[in-house]
């Protein structure tokens, strides 16, 4: 190497003594944020990290809180924090898949015989637990996460059941369905592909019958027994929904024999008017009350045994397979997050939403004898 080629630096200092200044002072920062965290357990941080979770959704909040508290704390909280390593995490897995597993202070029918949580279940488990130690990581209580390092548990993709255009048709049709107080919530699952917390937010004020459209933005989810009302679940679920003419028809029949009960039940009716379903006493029907409505009806009429969530798929099968709508088409009107990069970029104009609501509805419609529903 001649003088005129000298040796890159490889430092960021002029002189070894800033250096070594510099080093000493980075050592006492990080002595003294591990001598805070020293003595910390897993439960304690889990505590901190669920208190400093001001931004979250109620919902997303009470979901973690309750991971924490059946699964996080009794297997792992005793743990000093700083002492977590990937293969205590690897142990709790092994113990959260096994038959014996039950959560914390669950002891019910429910586990009896159980084959241990599904590898869905132990993902969000781990996702909580990666969240919550990614925060630690961050504030300096360790030096490591030790998720990373943690293999998580392969997840089979399962397919949701749904109903060909004849069975939903059939179903529509049936007798004790029209009959049913709730027929137009069928409806609109089928025809729209809504979720279930759609369907027990949406008020009459999020629907223009004139037009036949839904500016969809809101739901109500259910946490235990308790029922929250809150945004729809991300950005992209908040959408317009256009509605076919028959799901038009079915809900201004719906809206006038729910002035009706309202009329006939008098001072006993309870809600405002502003919810679409409701129960016997006018207030907005409760999402696991929709869900008991559904299996029974389901059973009543024998027609295959589908969740109310498998509507849903059926809705979007009927659009995609049956229909032949473009994917864009499809997941701008269920409202997914999880699109190609490309379908961020595509816009959805008003008249091809239209066709949209029509071209499903219309793969049920062709099976039916041609009356409107629900009057």
């Amino acid at each position: 190497m001649t003088r005129e080629q000298k040796r890159p630096s490889k430092g960021g200092f002029a002189r070894k003594i800033d250096a070594e200044r510099d080093l000493a002072a980075f050592i006492d920062r990080a002595s003294v944020t591990m001598g805070r965290s020293e003595g910390m357990t897993v439960a304690a941080w889990l505590d901190l990290w669920i208190g400093s979770l001001h931004d979250h959704a109620i919902t997303t909040r009470e979901g973690y809180e309750s991971i924490v508290r059946l699964h996080l704390k009794p297997l792992i909280g005793d743990i000093r924090l700083v002492d977590l390593m990937a293969e205590h995490i690897d142990s709790m897995i092994v113990l959260l898949q096994s038959p014996a597993y039950a959560p914390a202070g669950r002891t019910g029918n429910r586990f009896k015989g159980a084959k241990g949580l599904s590898s869905a279940t132990v993902n969000r488990i781990l996702d909580c637990l990666q969240s919550a130690l990614g925060s630690a990581e961050k504030r300096d209580h360790i030096r490591r996460n030790p998720m990373r390092a943690v293999e998580k548990p392969h997840e089979e993709n399962k397919q949701g059941a749904f109903w060909a255009a004849e069975q939903a048709a059939a179903f529509l049709d049936h007798p004790l369905v029209v009959e049913h107080p709730l027929y137009a919530a069928w409806h609109l699952a089928l025809t729209t592909g809504a979720r279930r917390s759609e369907l027990c937010g949406l008020r009459w004020s999020d629907v223009d019958l004139d037009i036949g459209l839904w500016r969809l933005s809101r739901a109500r989810v259910q946490r235990s027994s308790r029922v929250v009302e809150k945004r729809t679940k991300n950005r992209s679920s908040e959408r317009k929904v256009f509605l076919d003419s028959e799901t038009i028809e079915v809900l201004v029949a719906h809206r006038r024999r729910q002035a009706g009960a309202r009329l006939k039940a008098g001072p006993a009716w309870g809600g405002g008017g502003e919810y679409v379903f409701v129960d016997e006493f006018g207030d907005p029907v409760r999402p696991d009350r929709l869900s008991r409505n559904w299996k029974s009806l389901v059973t009543r009429v024998g027609a295959p045994d589908v969740r109310l969530h498998d509507l849903r798929h059926t809705s979007i099968t009927l659009g995609a397979i049956d229909a032949g709508l473009p994917l864009a088409v499809i997941m701008a009107r269920a409202g997914h997050s999880r699109v190609t990069t490309s379908l961020d970029y595509t816009h959805i104009a008003d008249e091809v939403a239209r066709r949209a609501s029509e071209a499903i509805a219309s793969q049920i419609q062709q099976h039916r004898s041609g009356r409107v529903k629900g009057g």
